[in-house]
């Protein structure tokens, strides 16, 4: 966190920010400074603490420190959709969408590797039986921690 507060600290446009969450936005979007318009459709759910600034509880990170954040949510190599919900879940900025993450996934040879063995099976469905009880099944579920046993 330290260094997080550091870069928002050295980072031109995060303390334009800061200053306009501690003072008020402005009433209209053309009011507001030219380098923070990005975060214009986001100001009522910007905050500070401490130094950082969040949107909500996701932390809004610096420019800086966008390439090593993007790394560390892909790290685990689970591949596109698992980074997006990762990085959606904690950090913010402005355009983060699923291009960073796309291009981050792309590059790596690790999942490149392992998305050809991945590939989707078709689901394949079995012949309804003519007579009950003539096919019995089973699966497990999970409700409020409490495990049980279907038999259908």
């Amino acid at each position: 966190m330290d260094q997080i507060q550091k870069a928002t600290g050295q980072n031109s446009i995060l303390e334009t920010l800061k200053s306009t969450v501690l003072q008020g936005w402005p009433e209209t979007k053309d009011q507001v400074p030219l380098n923070i318009r990005e975060y214009w459709n986001y100001r009522e759910e910007i905050t500070l603490y401490n130094g950082i600034l969040l949107k909500n509880q996701r932390v809004i990170i610096p420019k800086a420190l966008r390439p090593e954040i993007l790394s560390r949510i892909h790290s685990s190599h689970q591949g596109m959709t698992s980074g997006i919900r990762k990085a959606r879940d904690v950090v913010f900025w402005p355009g983060m969408a699923t291009d960073n993450i796309k291009k981050v996934v792309e590059k790596c040879p690790v999942c490149a590797e392992c998305q050809t063995q991945n590939t989707k099976e078709p689901l394949q469905t079995h012949k309804i039986p003519e007579w009950l009880w003539s096919k019995v099944a089973a699966d497990l579920v999970t409700i409020k921690g409490q495990s049980y046993l279907v038999n259908c």
